[in-house]
C-alpha cells in the first residue's frame, strides 16, 4: 500500500453485498445502528423477507434494536409484513444499482400486508 492510499483511505476495504445472508443478517443490521432517528421508529416490527433464491428471513425491530435471523423448515412466526424477491434484486438493490421503487411497479418485489415496513426496510439498505 503507498503513503497515498494510506492518507486517502483507501486502504479500507468495501463490505461485499453478494448474498442474502449478507444484506439481511449483516448489512441491514450494522446499517440500523446509523440510522436516523425518524427512520428507526418507521422500522419497529417484524418483517418476513423471502428470497426465492436462498429462503426466509426474519428482520425483527419490536424490542430496543434489531435482529435478523433466517428461519428453518419449521419456523412461521407471526409478522406485519412480508417481501418476496430474488436475491440478485436484493444484492443490486443493496449496492444501490438498482431502485426498489421501481422493482416494485416491474413486480421483481412482492408486498403482503402494510407496505409501510418494507419500503422503509428498503430505505434502510439502500445505499445513501
Amino acid at each position: 500500500m503507498s503513503e497515498s492510499d494510506f492518507i486517502s483511505g483507501r486502504s479500507q476495504k468495501k463490505k461485499r453485498l453478494d448474498t442474502a445472508d449478507a444484506v439481511i443478517l449483516e448489512e441491514a443490521i450494522h446499517r440500523t445502528e446509523r440510522a436516523s432517528d425518524h427512520l428507526r421508529s418507521k422500522l419497529r416490527g417484524r418483517l418476513k423477507i423471502t428470497v426465492s433464491d436462498t429462503g426466509e428471513y426474519i428482520f425483527d425491530w419490536s424490542e430496543n434494536r434489531a435482529h435478523a435471523y433466517k428461519l428453518d423448515g419449521n419456523d412461521s412466526p407471526e409478522v406485519d409484513a412480508s417481501i418476496t424477491l430474488s436475491e440478485e434484486t436484493l444484492v443490486r438493490i443493496a449496492e444501490g444499482s438498482l431502485n426498489p421503487q421501481i422493482c416494485l411497479l416491474s413486480e421483481k418485489i412482492n408486498i403482503e400486508g402494510s407496505p409501510e415496513l418494507p419500503i422503509y426496510f428498503f430505505n434502510l439498505i439502500t445505499p445513501t
